[in-house]
């Protein structure tokens, strides 16, 4: 059985789907997220407060404006402390002078500081907020795939992103998920599942960079296994139920 997810997780994932809709239903809303009508409607109120989502006529409506930035804010709030831990971890992993595939997880956002430390060291990526952040350390070489931009997640996505990302190559890979349930990472989104797996083929290793609070769910697509990770990084608890998984010999697990 999977755990209900935190507050600030569902806030998160309600506002991109509403993001993705346009508009919905607030019954729609309850129905997808297993909460009573009550808590759906005190939980738009707070992404109205935010700019995120509006309530109209019994719909939760997308903002006018892009809420880009609100919606990356509401991820860098899960479990920072964790998640800064487990980027540590990686750090230890790599070499100056690699080349690093990231993707627009807000874990990976959160390495870019700490490559610059790195450096010289290549970083390519489908991420517009992880480009920014790359641009800011000089010392650090971009490459940026390009592709079809996607506001809600702050990066490009597509087939034209598929291409660029099958042209080039890299020493590693580093990537996070939304949910990990009985050894098997998933993300809600089709598209972002295409570009990790096609990060995963065109790098030499593939390490996932996750908190704790991330086991015990699932999402829609199946990303991978964990075994076809080289290393899986994790910085806090994990439920019991997920724990034994990471004891088999194929799951390389590191502490963070």
């Amino acid at each position: 059985m999977t755990r209900p997810l935190t507050r600030q997780q569902r806030l998160v994932d309600l506002a991109e789907y509403v993001l993705e809709a346009g508009a919905v239903p607030m019954r729609e809303l309850a129905q997808q997220f297993e909460i009573s009508r009550m808590t759906v409607y005190r939980d738009v109120a707070e992404l109205e407060r935010a700019g995120v989502v509006y309530l109209r006529q019994g719909e939760a409506v997308a903002g006018a404006s892009s809420f880009t930035e609100t919606t990356n804010a509401f991820r860098s709030t899960l479990n920072r402390d964790a998640k800064i831990a487990a980027c540590r971890a990686v750090c230890r992993l790599l070499r100056p002078g690699s080349t690093v595939m990231l993707d627009d997880s807000s874990t990976a956002l959160l390495l870019v500081p700490m490559l610059a430390d790195l450096a010289p060291m290549t970083v390519i990526t489908h991420s517009q907020a992880a480009a920014n952040a790359v641009a800011a350390h000089p010392q650090l070489r971009l490459f940026v795939t390009g592709g079809r931009y996607r506001a809600s997640f702050e990066s490009f996505l597509g087939e034209a992103t598929l291409s660029a990302l099958r042209q080039v190559s890299a020493d590693v890979c580093i990537m996070s998920v939304t949910a990990i349930s009985q050894g098997i990472a998933y993300h809600p989104m089709e598209e972002n599942v295409a570009v990790k797996r096609t990060m995963m083929r065109q790098a030499d290793r593939s390490i996932l960079i996750v908190d704790g609070s991330k086991f015990g769910h699932r999402a829609t697509h199946r990303v991978a296994d964990l075994s076809e990770f080289d290393h899986v990084v994790i910085s806090g608890q994990v439920p019991p139920g997920e724990a034994a998984v990471l004891n088999e010999p194929n799951v390389m697990v590191i502490q963070g």
